[in-house]
């Protein structure tokens, strides 16, 4: 997936028809359009390139500024799928530290200024009848319920309409306002639930911030089979409006507006729209700060991981080493324990058939000669030096000391201060002899 800043992509989009460049891309034109139309990146219109091909005038037009909460990047493509395994280890590649952040040319000070200009005087409509898109859905839900109370001869409470009240109808009124305020700076908006109580406004492809306007103590979500308020809940009871800041950091600007002695929220509905509005823009920036702090945070454990392989693969290395040698010293112990035992029996054959041939009552020859024939036998199979045992490799450590928690080996110091005398097996398997 190729990622472009708006300024790159329009200049990508104005450099050759749509039909090639969505080839280079692996998309298809409809696609291409439809990303710059998400991000209001213009594209040609239809018979430019022809224009340009003959010779003729052909308009190019400009780049708009980066709408509110609309993000600088643009993803265009099909993100490749990475595959994890177990079996290759964890992943130590070190992603780039991000650059810094560039400043921006308006503070949200300036921004919300602007917008209150530009949004100029909010005010309530009087009634319902030409309302914001939104709250339309809300009344078309409504109306439905409305004409099945009317219809039905139970009047079961949970098909009462949502907002048949003075309270709903002025609230109703206050939001249709702020969302027509909103929508002409570009922004989008949106209600969550049937009896909606919680509304959104955010910036296509970009960030979007929530709010809510209620009574002051309804905290939890309106129920959806439920009126909220009775039928003659008079429109005098106070409403409060709170922008939600899910961020860490303390929203950097008014976030709740509620009805006081004196001042209604119709007073001032003209800054919490530009306020809504600005909101979007200030998440944005709060998420790209968040966003290079995380990517820092992941630079920086990418670092420590890829130290901790190299280190943890020296100290593999090492441990490796030193079981060879460990393992060549065992095998060393039991060569010379074999070689010393062997040529043990065989001065203890010798011995034996001396003393026999010695003694006032020897033992037939017959038997002594096949006594004698099988012990220098057994002493041949565990000479080393006569099977070549001696040359062979060691074996891996873990054969040689299946004990999972060992002894530890004796230290070459060890071996020289106890050879050093004249050689006796008990004192050699004492002191030596792996247990």
């Amino acid at each position: 997936m190729a990622v472009y800043t708006r300024s790159e992509f329009y200049d990508l989009l104005w450099s050759a028809p749509a039909s090639k460049l969505a080839k280079d891309l692996g998309i298809s034109d409809v696609a291409l359009g439809k990303v710059a139309k998400r991000h209001g990146i213009p594209a040609p219109e239809r018979g430019y390139w022809a224009k340009v091909a003959a010779g003729k005038r052909a308009v190019k037009k400009k780049l708009p500024p980066r709408g509110l909460g609309q993000s600088d990047s643009i993803h265009v493509g099909r993100e490749q799928a990475r595959i994890h395994s177990s079996a290759v280890g964890p992943d130590v590649d070190i992603p780039p530290l991000p650059a810094p952040l560039s400043p921006y040319e308006e503070s949200l000070d300036d921004l919300l200024a602007r917008l209150g200009i530009e949004i100029g005087t909010v005010s309530v409509p009087k009634s319902l009848a030409a309302p914001h898109s939104v709250v339309a859905k809300m009344l078309e839900i409504d109306a439905k319920r409305t004409e099945k109370f009317a219809e039905s001869g139970y009047r079961w409470s949970h098909e009462q309409p949502y907002y048949a009240s003075p309270f709903e109808k002025r609230r109703l009124r206050i939001l249709s306002a702020i969302f027509k305020a909103v929508a002409t700076t570009g922004l989008s908006l949106s209600a969550k639930g049937k009896n909606a109580y919680e509304f959104h406004v955010y910036a296509p492809e970009g960030t979007s911030i929530t709010f809510r306007l209620d009574h002051p103590k309804q905290t939890s979500p309106r129920d959806s089979y439920f009126a909220t308020s009775k039928p003659d809940r008079p429109a005098s009871d106070p409403l409060k409006l709170e922008i939600q800041w899910h961020w860490r950091s303390t929203a950097p600007f008014r976030s709740q507006w509620q009805d006081e002695k004196g001042k209604l929220l119709e007073d001032e509905l003209s800054e919490i729209s530009a306020t809504l509005a600005m909101a979007v823009e200030a998440a944005h920036r709060q998420w790209k700060s968040e966003n290079r702090l995380y990517r820092i945070q992941e630079h920086e454990r990418a670092v420590r991981l890829a130290e901790e392989t190299r280190l943890q693969a020296i100290r593999d290395k090492e441990a490796k080493i030193e079981a060879e040698r460990h393992g060549r010293i065992l095998k060393l112990f039991k060569d010379a324990e074999a070689f010393r035992v062997a040529e043990d029996i065989r001065s203890y054959v010798a011995a034996v058939v001396q003393a026999n041939a010695q003694s006032p009552s020897p033992a037939a020859w017959d038997e002594i000669a096949a006594w004698r024939d099988s012990a220098l036998a057994c002493a041949d199979d565990i000479d080393p030096v006569l099977s070549k045992a001696f040359l062979l490799p060691p074996s891996p450590l873990a054969e040689l000391v299946p004990d999972p928690m060992p002894a530890a080996p004796p230290t070459p110091v060890g071996i020289l201060a106890e050879t050093d005398r004249p050689w006796h097996p008990n004192r050699f398997l004492h002191f030596n002899r792996q247990s």
